[in-house]
């Protein structure tokens, strides 16, 4: 029988399992699994078990110095080469050595390149649950791009028939390609593993539909879907599909502000790059007594990594979800009345204040709880929160800058939809040229907020945006000049570049998003009812704007709860259909079923068509719980978007992904 899936209650689980594991040993991980443990708090719970083990990075220098442990263990979710672990396996002689991947496809050993020695001892096993649980209805990988999608050229290129045909993957994907798409499928086989699920699993987008292929031939899946009590509809969603989302600049939760305005953990790989972590910076010197540190980490805390030492902190786990999930306005308003109380609660003030939120206000509470160290440590994520919040009202320009963004594509959405006036493109052009007028200080917005207005928009719909190629190529030629002379725009976008791996002429950076831009609307032409961003509308409701998933939530929400009756015998047989049930038949035929291979698979389906329903369907009562993953990064506005559905449906809501994408990482996808 299903049961709710707590998220907390599985990783919980699997950390003491690992401590277990771990214990008294030798553990050698990678810079992401460093990150991973120190933002699950795993790390935490490893120094202080009975038989502490010794963690290093496994590229430091001094592996094994002072070793006194006779176990290895080597947690890794990124490749090194086979050499590398030969030399560091064979170095000491280990009673037992045990290599945990994130998934099986992260070391390749095709070529029996594993030392001969080390047959005996060596035991590989995948590690269970690689994600971070932010709430229990949101996870994430450790990194925000950790694994190489294939090109957009690639993926367009795909038609369901030729993804079905294909014989392997090699044929049309490149070897880092492979190992990112066997990679999400094993990862999320381990999630569908820690659930206890039984999944059928729905795709949108040709990536998904590749994963999801992989997916379903692995054998230990349909062997673990047998026994698995939960029934889940695991629903893959390719980022590439909805552009405009994660190239906007919404600010309607606390989160966006600070996904947007604090900046982000980073770790250096292999290639000495500097990735970007899902973790954020929280400057917390306002809570040292003493200000003279000279090094940065000394007043630096971490948003997720404290937020997961409150162990059985109801009130801050309170604090935090609302900052994930409310609107900025009520989250802001949470915060600081949780910081009064907490004042009253442990007698640093004698009574609330009807006190304005502020700065000020935010620095005067810091400061009474800064003169009691004792409850400062009881209430740290609290106060980190707070931190946070006070960083937030203190980034004046960047809030402005916001605002004119979001005033901006509000005008540029409006030219789109209404089909009068100036149009998107002209509208950007002469802001710019504006722009241009002025000294570079005074300048309202950088080069890379107008080429992400432009990619905001051409999103939408693609050469609509403008009236005729001659003011196409107009704002293309005054922004490609301008991409030329902004070395700043220019340096920072070679580094992000050299960071993930590509290489681009900047030159031609326009020409690249607007091809890559076209092929993605031309590709989303072929479905039914998922094919634009834009919601036409009528002379009572205009046009607007409304993302992927929203679009799928709301037609899911439409049909009561979820509940889609399937078509009736009687009704194929009279042929009656209405709006309703057509726009249903298009949403499943968009959203398609992904079979598992095999006979018990088989004789389902089977039974399904006799009994007039031709193939699971994503929108069926049979699922308790629906999980989301976005893969190639998610938006906080979906993630607020996805609770807010929860809310309303009875049905159990899980989303995950790769990272949290700010407007600036649409380049990342584009790009590459």
């Amino acid at each position: 029988m299903s049961t709710s899936i707590s998220l907390s209650t599985i990783k919980a689980y699997h950390i003491a399992a690992l401590c277990k594991l771990c214990s008294d040993a030798l553990v050698l991980v990678d810079n992401i699994t460093l990150e991973w443990l120190r933002i699950t708090n795993i790390i935490g719970h490893l120094f202080c078990s009975v038989n502490r083990p010794t963690i290093k990075l496994i590229n430091d220098q001094d592996l094994f110095e002072n070793n006194k442990h006779s176990h290895l263990i080597i947690i890794l979710q990124q490749s090194i080469p086979i050499n590398r672990l030969n030399d560091i396996c064979t170095e000491q002689n280990f009673d037992s050595i045990l290599l945990l991947t994130s998934s099986p496809s992260i070391i390749d050993d095709h070529n029996n390149e594993w030392d001969e020695h080390l047959i005996d001892i060596l035991q590989r096993k995948t590690l269970h649950f690689p994600f971070i649980s932010i709430t229990d209805s949101l996870l994430l990988i450790p990194t925000l791009i950790p694994y190489q999608l294939p090109t957009i050229e690639t993926l367009t290129s795909l038609s369901n028939e030729k993804i079905k045909t294909m014989t392997s993957l090699d044929t049309i994907f490149d070897k880092d390609e492979i190992k990112t798409i066997r990679v999400h499928a094993e990862m999320l086989n381990s999630l569908m593993a820690s659930m206890n699920g039984r999944e059928d699993i729905f795709i949108l987008g040709p990536l998904s539909h590749v994963i999801a292929r992989e997916y379903t031939q692995m054998t230990n899946v349909k062997q673990r879907r047998r026994s698995g009590e939960n029934k889940i509809a695991l629903l893959l969603i390719d980022r590439h599909l909805d552009l405009a989302t994660p190239s906007s600049h919404q600010q309607d939760t606390l989160l966006a502000q600070i996904i947007n305005f604090l900046p982000n953990v980073r770790i250096k790989s292999f290639d000495d790059c500097h990735q970007r972590t899902i973790d954020i910076k929280v400057d917390t010197r306002a809570l040292l007594k003493n200000l003279s540190s000279k090094f940065e980490n000394d007043f630096n805390s971490y948003l997720f990594a404290d937020m997961k030492r409150r162990v059985g902190n109801a009130d801050a786990e309170s604090v935090f979800d609302n900052i994930i999930y409310s609107k900025s306005k009520v989250a802001t308003a949470e915060v600081f009345t949780h910081l009064l109380e907490s004042l009253i609660y442990n007698n640093l003030e004698t009574k609330i204040k009807s006190v304005k939120v502020s700065t000020a206000a935010i620095s005067a509470c810091l400061e009474k709880f800064r003169q009691a160290p004792k409850v400062l440590c009881k209430n740290y994520e609290l106060l980190v929160i707070s931190c946070c919040l006070m960083q937030i009202m203190e980034s004046i320009d960047e809030n402005q800058n916001f605002e004119r963004l979001i005033g901006l594509e509000r005008i540029l959405v409006q030219a789109l939809t209404t089909n009068a006036g100036p149009s998107p493109f002209s509208i950007i052009l002469q802001t710019l040229k504006d722009d241009l007028m002025k000294p570079d200080e005074e300048r309202l917005l950088k080069l890379i907020d107008y080429v992400i207005l432009l990619i905001n928009i051409y999103s939408l719909a693609g050469n609509d945006v403008f009236y005729g190629k001659e003011e196409k190529d107009r704002a293309h030629k005054l922004i490609g000049k301008e991409i030329l002379n902004d070395s700043s725009f220019t340096k920072t976008l070679r580094e992000k570049m050299r960071t993930l791996g590509y290489s681009l002429e900047i030159e031609y950076v326009l020409d690249v998003i607007y091809q890559r831009l076209d092929l993605i609307l031309s590709y989303k032409r072929r479905y039914k009812y998922l094919n634009s961003l834009i919601v036409h509308g009528s002379d009572e409701q205009p046009a607007y704007r409304q993302s992927l998933l929203k679009q799928i939530f709301d037609l899911f929400k439409q049909y009561g709860n979820f509940g889609l009756p399937s078509s009736s015998i009687s009704s194929r047989l009279t042929g009656s259909a209405n709006v309703s049930t057509i726009q249903q038949e298009q949403l499943v035929n968009d959203i398609e079923h992904v079979p598992f291979d095999g006979f018990t698979d088989f004789f389902k389906s089977a039974a399904r068509g006799f009994f007039g329903d031709a193939k699971p369907c994503i929108t069926s009562n049979d699922y308790s719980t629906i999980v989301v993953f976005i893969v190639g990064g998610i938006t906080p506005h979906e993630i607020q978007l996805i609770h807010e559905y929860s809310q309303q449906i009875r049905k159990q809501i899980i989303i995950g992904s790769s990272g949290i994408m700010k407007p600036e990482d649409i380049l990342s996808i584009l790009l590459k």
